[in-house]
């Protein structure tokens, strides 16, 4: 069923102030004398002029109550804007980092038997496989300081994958601790990415697949002659 909403256009607002303002204006033309003799009267009333000084000054505080409150509120918007601008682009600046480490453990394992790189220098070994031109800045997010570590590498050289196996199912990269409003990004070697919740699920979750990459390595070392 559909409703009525009546809208008011640009003709309507000027046929009411029309309606308002014609009788006022013929109303002081035809009174115009009265009007003045009034006004003369009460200019010298003091009430009169007392209440003509109070609405000036409640007019004035109003006014710059007006202006403090517009700055304040649009300030706190553009400072929220920027603020809310700046996390977005932290956080796609650490998603794309962990694509390309996502993809460089990939190239890596191309070379290398379908192992994963080593726990102690994977840095180094993924240093050639990485295609970005300031390579040493993949490894550090955008909200962590210079020189901290900001990403955990869970694999080993002795994790070895299975061809039968989902990259999917396979989680490489994690991050060192929650940084993007209290969340955390882990990484799939299918350069899918998971988004944590909190601390204590960061820490479950990097448990969890510390544990799979361990049954995993422990499946290859069972294999070995």
């Amino acid at each position: 069923m559909n409703h009525f909403s009546p809208t008011l256009g640009l003709l309507d607002v000027l046929l009411i102030l029309t309606i308002i303002i014609v009788p006022i204006a013929f109303l002081y033309d035809e009174h115009r004398e009265q009007v003045q003799q009034t006004y003369e009267y009460l200019k010298t009333q003091k009430w009169f002029i007392r209440l003509v000084c109070f609405s000036t000054r409640f007019c004035q505080v109003f006014a710059v109550i007006f202006i403090v409150l517009f700055v304040l509120f649009s300030a706190g918007g553009l400072v929220s804007a920027f603020q809310y601008a700046h996390d977005a682009a932290t956080r796609t600046t650490c998603q794309t980092n962990i694509h390309y480490l996502q993809t460089a453990i990939c190239n890596y394992m191309q070379e290398h038997d379908n192992h994963l790189p080593p726990q102690d220098n994977w840095k180094s070994e993924l240093m050639p496989y990485i295609q970005f031109f300031e390579k040493e800045k993949v490894f550090l997010c955008p909200e962590e300081k210079k020189g901290v570590e900001s990403y955990i590498y869970l694999g080993d050289k002795d994790i070895k994958i299975p061809e039968d196996m989902p990259f999917k199912e396979i989680p490489v990269i994690i991050e060192t601790k929650c940084r993007h409003r209290k969340n955390a990004y882990a990484g799939y070697l299918d350069s899918n990415l998971e988004y944590i919740g909190g601390e204590e699920n960061r820490e479950n979750t990097m448990a969890e697949f510390m544990e799979k990459l361990n049954s995993l390595k422990e499946t290859e070392q069972q294999q070995l002659p």
